[in-house]
């Protein structure tokens, strides 16, 4: 690992970075032992060398990405296998900078009526803690599920919904009922929004059939007028939800720490509570957010008769090869369109568009052709299948 070292008339310089065995605290009394300067700690640390960093552990890293540095490192002749997996793990970044992309851009140039919801589930959380608990609560603490949404509106507003359930199934058919309360609330009716772009990881529960037929279904209802469902490419899912998740983790370790026990459902929504309107949350996510609203929390009830009738489905032929999709409502038809490369971004550079200008408030660039029509869930994907596989090189 390199450090840039800016020198004088704008030269760099790549030096190796140091990582010390201890603190820079002891790096600050070794040096004082042995040198005759008589100087302060703040000032040691001030002068300390830009190299020297302090030894962090990294985690949750993506594995293609970690592999695609260990062989731009190497030294030696890849064989033909190994060249096949390089031009994938270069697709691979190629596709994850591009999703990454078009997220910032859904976000920042949203109009009126339009709107994002980004969403994920918490790590289940366990209740009964106290200050001092015995190991039997601890081996035998009960667990709660956290869903939370993320609403994104015009001038880059976020309003937090935290959905809590006993119910610790995290499935297709709990992301629908929260969705779906949170589209008849008055808070959400109020924006009057008629074009929705829905944001998610890769995991099994966000990227199924039973989620495409829910959107299908708030088209042909008439609640949406365009629905676009988007996921980020393996292993970068990470967003603003999994910063709220730690938000939460550090309410509730704080009030089992320093007041009491949590010992029910209701408990842990007042703690949560509570907590969001102790703390300033544009300081807590993002400082150059201009407006974070206070999170809405939901309880949602176990119904075991409604969730054993299933969901419909809607079938997608390489459903995992896509990233981007759209369900456009026609006005002349009942018929369901399904776009493969829904951003615009995305088209571009898979389907070799181009777009005139960035600004896409004043001009729109083309959008991908509709690949097959869709009716009765029945859809086809091999000419866009074959261009993706020309992209990878990978047969």
């Amino acid at each position: 690992m390199f450090f840039n070292i800016f020198l004088r008339d704008d030269v760099t310089e790549l030096v190796p970075v140091r990582y010390p065995e201890c603190c820079k605290r002891c790096l600050f009394v070794n040096w004082s032992e042995t040198s005759p300067l008589n100087v302060s700690e703040s000032t040691f640390r001030k002068y300390l060398p830009r190299e020297i960093k302090k030894a962090k552990k990294a985690t949750d890293l993506c594995p293609h990405c970690e592999n695609f540095k260990k062989l731009a490192g190497s030294r030696r002749p890849l064989n033909e296998i190994e060249g096949k997996y390089e031009n994938f793990l270069i697709s691979h970044k190629k596709f994850k900078q591009d999703q990454n992309q078009c997220f910032q851009e859904n976000f920042k140039y949203l109009m009126e009526g339009e709107a994002v919801i980004l969403f994920d589930f918490k790590q289940n959380v366990k209740i009964g803690g106290s200050p001092r608990e015995v190991s039997s609560v601890f081996y035998s603490s009960s667990q709660r599920t956290i869903f939370s949404v993320l609403l994104i509106t015009v001038g880059e507003k976020f309003q937090f919904f935290d959905f809590i359930s006993e119910d610790l199934t995290h499935d297709a058919f709990l992301v629908s009922k929260c969705l779906t309360q949170i589209f008849e609330s008055q808070t959400f009716k109020k924006f009057n929004i008629k074009k929705l772009s829905i944001w998610s990881d890769g995991g099994r529960h966000f990227r199924n059939f039973e989620l495409p037929a829910f959107y299908h279904q708030l088209i042909v209802d008439g609640t949406f007028e365009k629905v676009e469902f988007n996921y980020f490419v393996e292993y970068h899912g990470k967003s603003w939800c999994d910063q709220h998740f730690s938000h939460i983790s550090k309410i509730l370790k704080t009030y089992e720490s320093l007041v009491g026990e949590i010992i029910s459902t209701d408990c842990l929504i007042f703690v949560l509570k509570d907590g969001f309107k102790k703390n300033d949350l544009n300081f807590q996510y993002c400082s150059s957010n201009p407006s974070i609203q206070r999170p809405t929390v939901f309880v949602w009830k176990i119904n075991p008769q409604e969730r054993s009738k299933g969901m419909d489905q809607m079938k997608i032929t390489n459903f995992k090869v896509y990233y981007s999709f759209l369900l456009d409502h026609q006005s002349n038809s009942n018929e369901i369109k399904l776009f493969a490369g829904i951003t615009n971004h995305y088209c571009k550079n898979l389907l070799n568009f181009k777009m005139y200008k960035k600004n896409r408030k004043k001009i729109q660039p083309k959008i991908a052709p509709a690949v097959d029509r869709t009716f009765g869930f029945k859809t086809g994907f091999q000419n866009i299948h074959n261009l993706r596989s020309q992209i990878l090189q990978v047969p």
